[in-house]
This record gives structure tokens, C-alpha cells and sequence, in this order.
């Protein structure tokens, strides 16, 4: 079952490097069809001759997409994310207790006689700092 997740998960990546590729040998060869428009015939040759490699990538995208899409792939690969979610979600009660301590503290900080402290402590400064 995790053999199958990563192996979708990889897969997926692998159409996502695809596509990008895909989409680079199109935007070359519009960049070599205004190189030849406005002339540029070296620039145009050199642009077309780098996508050109690229046109490979336009035809994987399908295959593996109906390869992601099985139905014993989808099937495993949900069932493994149905397990690593019960498992993230009991361990999030651990994570619980860091959201605690800080209301405490907070608590603590903005008692009176700690407020009326730092104030009397701040006018005290002030009071010094003039005398000097």
C-alpha cells in the first residue's frame, strides 16, 4: 500500500516535469517564429533546435496520467492517506499542550500588582533621566 503512494506520488511528479517541459518547447518555438519574423534566422535556427527535444514531452503526460488514475493505485493510495491522517491526527494531541502554557503566562504578565510595578518602575526612569 505505501509502495503504490509514493509510487503514484512520483508518478505525478513525473507528469508535472512533463507538462513544464511541454509547455518550454512551445514557448521556444513561438520565441524561434518571432526570431524568423523579424528575420533573426540564426537566432530562430538555435531556438527551434533547442525545443525541438523538448516536443518529447508533449506525448508522456497522457500515458501517465491514465497510469496515476488505476483504480488499485487510487484505491491504495487513498487508503494510506486515510491511515497517515488517523495517525496525525491522535498525535496533534500532543501539539495541544504548547497552546496552553502561553495563556498562563499571559495571564501572569497583566496581573495588577505586576502592571502598577512596571508602571511605577517606567515613571521612576523618567523621573531620573529629567533629574539628569
Amino acid at each position: 500500500m505505501t509502495y503504490k503512494y509514493y509510487l503514484r506520488e512520483l508518478v505525478g511528479l513525473a507528469i508535472v516535469v512533463s507538462v513544464v517541459f511541454g509547455v518550454l518547447s512551445v514557448l521556444l518555438d513561438l520565441y524561434a517564429l518571432m526570431a524568423w519574423c523579424e528575420h533573426q534566422d540564426s537566432i530562430a535556427h538555435v531556438f527551434f533546435h533547442e525545443s525541438f527535444y523538448f516536443i518529447a514531452f508533449l506525448i508522456p503526460p497522457y500515458f501517465l496520467w491514465k497510469f496515476i488514475n488505476r483504480p488499485d493505485l487510487v484505491s491504495a493510495a487513498q487508503q494510506y492517506q486515510a491511515s497517515i491522517a488517523h495517525v496525525f491526527f491522535h498525535e496533534s494531541f500532543y501539539f495541544i499542550a504548547f497552546l496552553i502554557p502561553p495563556y498562563f503566562l499571559w495571564k501572569f504578565i497583566n496581573r495588577p500588582d505586576l502592571v502598577s510595578a512596571a508602571q511605577q518602575y517606567q515613571a521612576s526612569k523618567l523621573e531620573l533621566e529629567r533629574s539628569l
